[in-house]
């Protein structure tokens, strides 16, 4: 595994500082996660700057799109406007150096302001672009329409209930059935079963009949309408897995080795229906929801037992020859608001949600193919919960920029916390 080093510093930079070169602390970078530290800076116009680090082994700069492996000097040329500079780093941010910027003034407070500007900045010159379209058979001056079908970016949202009340075809005008299909069309680009894609609902009893009508009616609609279809979920330590499933992953964490036997066994059965036989149909698929919060499965096979069964999902879904490979997620609630440390009900909030990174991180390094990382954003507007821990772009953009350093796809869905 690769080294990532953060340094730290001379001189503490507060607010948006002029001078020709600022050289910052580490410790006092207005960003901190346990494996990545930075700050913002301020170009007026399009211009170059430098960064240098006083490292003792070499680190990882991104900025934009750009990354760099290097302790020495870079070289960056960008356009006006607000950008982060994230230094990755494998151990504590601590880590001893400096951090010198010439070019650009270096505003080392992470607010809402200086999120949203970087944000901006960053769509406007790297998620937005020229398009030049030729219609050689079009007479010059006929007037034409554009219409973007899709985003790249995956904003998604449930399907409600088991039953397909609302996605059925050519609905009443003035019916709930199409309201909700316009207001999805209109809103997201991503469709996710909320319980139709759980496992309590496809075989509530062993060697039963196993039925995913309204799971499969929702990817069809998903197809049909041009969404990305993400299938949720394969497992979870959730009363909405079968009872007779829970039985044996209570035996199992009691030590019964047999129960866990016959459970990998019931995944593995699991794995052909719903993976083999559909993933033809998925983007994205949510392999073990919520491992840390409803800690049951990993806590009875481990990373390692945990990475085999996203290594089955993987070879499934090649068997049945789908190229490419569905998305194997993982997929967390509480990362953007109301995070911190598992158990979760101990410990300080954490705005960067390093416990869900180390976890990603952990898996990977035993060897899971996860490649992206699921999170559902809940905002909860109490009273209690703006005190404690506000939805804010600031934290939203900290908790972000930390996930992003697996190098993993992020997508945010919006929904419940099934």
């Amino acid at each position: 595994m690769k080294s990532w080093w953060v340094v730290g510093c001379l001189l503490c930079v507060v607010g948006c500082a002029h001078d020709r070169v600022q050289t910052i602390h580490g410790k006092d970078l207005a960003f901190k996660s346990d494996r990545c530290a930075g700050t913002f800076i301020q170009l007026d116009e399009p211009g170059d700057i430098t960064i240098s680090l006083n490292a003792s082994a070499r680190a990882r700069i991104v900025i934009n799109d750009s990354k760099v492996e290097s302790q020495q000097q870079q070289h960056f040329s960008l356009p006006a406007g607000t950008h982060f500079v994230r230094i990755e780093f494998a151990n504590s941010a601590d880590s001893a150096g400096d951090v010198s910027i010439s070019g650009a003034r270096v505003c080392n407070e992470l607010n809402d302001a200086n999120a949203l500007a970087a944000s901006e900045t960053y769509i406007k010159n790297y998620r937005t672009g020229n398009v030049v379209v030729r219609l050689p058979d079009v007479a010059p001056g006929t007037e034409v329409q554009a219409k973007l079908v899709m985003k790249e970016f995956n904003f998604g949202t449930n399907a409600p209930g088991t039953e397909n009340k609302y996605l059925i075809d050519n609905p009443a005008p003035d019916s709930d059935a199409a309201k909700f299909q316009k207001f999805v069309l209109d809103h997201f680009n991503m469709l996710v079963p909320s319980n139709a894609g759980k496992w309590a609902f496809h075989e509530p009893t062993q060697g039963g009949p196993m039925s995913m009508d309204y799971a499969d009616a929702i990817m069809r609609f998903a197809k049909q309408h041009g969404l990305r279809g993400r299938m949720h979920n394969l497992i979870w330590d959730h009363p909405q897995q079968p009872a007779w499933v829970l039985e044996l992953l209570r035996a199992a964490e009691n030590g019964d080795g047999n129960a866990k036997k016959k459970l990998r066994a019931a995944i593995s059965n699991r794995i052909t229906y719903y993976v083999r036989d559909r993933a033809i149909n998925y983007s994205e698929l949510d392999v073990l929801n919520e491992s840390l919060h409803e800690y049951g499965y990993y806590k009875v096979f481990g990373a390692q037992g945990i990475a085999d069964i996203y290594r089955e999902c993987e070879q499934a879904a090649k068997e049945a020859g789908v190229n490419p490979v569905p998305l194997l997620m993982t997929n967390e609630f509480n990362v953007l608001q109301w995070s911190r440390p598992y158990p979760f009900k101990d410990g300080a909030f954490d705005p960067y949600a390093n416990w869900y990174r180390a976890h990603v991180e952990e898996l990977l390094a035993a060897g899971a193919p996860v490649t992206g990382i699921g999170i559902q954003y809940n905002v909860d507007s109490r009273p209690e919960a703006l005190e404690k821990c506000p939805h804010s772009a600031a934290r939203i953009f900290a908790a972000l920029q930390n996930l992003s350093v697996p190098g993993l796809p992020l997508t945010l869905k919006r929904g419940g916390q099934g």
